[in-house]
């Protein structure tokens, strides 16, 4: 009997030992996987955040060990550190276009305040010119009747003067008689 109690007795044990070595391995293998799922769970809030628009590209992972997610948690560091560098890189170039187009529209409406001054101008000297070409016609129109009138005014002298002649020589015709 000592001999199949022994033997019972050994059976139990191990039958204990099998069934705590089997709830370790659970325990450890739940713990694990709650450990696991957590990194994981939080690694995927970090991409949606950043798939969605709305993470801090400034956040990183905090990476530990040499595991698999960690390996994937510095590969997100770098592809994010990339990806602040060409954000920031892209918002100081739209900075600068951002004052180039400022420039360029300050230039175009000074040299549209310009083009109208010219305009305006322009249109002084194109009325200026129109009232003087006005003015040299009615000058010409002036001179041609003077001219015509100085013609008439010479042949109308030379016409007093033939007059006058003929007068003097009657006159002397009748001097000479008397």
């Amino acid at each position: 009997k000592i001999k199949q109690f022994t033997a019972s007795f050994s059976f139990n044990i191990t039958l204990m030992m099998l069934g705590i070595s089997i709830g370790v391995v659970i325990a450890v293998y739940t713990i694990f996987m709650i450990m696991i799922r957590r990194r994981l769970n939080y690694m995927a809030d970090r991409f949606r955040d950043v798939s969605e628009g709305e993470g801090d590209l400034q956040q990183r992972i905090a990476v530990k060990g040499n595991d698999g997610l960690d390996i994937i948690g510095r590969l997100f560091n770098k592809f994010m550190e990339r990806l602040h560098a060409m954000v920031s890189e892209i918002m100081q170039s739209m900075q600068s276009l951002n004052d180039v187009a400022s420039h360029v529209t300050d230039i175009a409406s000074k040299s549209t305040s310009e083009v109208v001054q010219q305009q305006s101008r322009l249109e002084q000297v194109a009325t200026a010119m129109n009232e003087m070409a006005a003015n040299a016609e009615k000058v010409a129109q002036h001179a041609s009747t003077a001219a015509d009138k100085a013609s008439d005014a010479e042949q109308s002298a030379r016409q007093g003067q033939d007059t006058v002649k003929g007068t003097e020589k009657d006159i002397q015709l009748l001097a000479d008689e008397i």
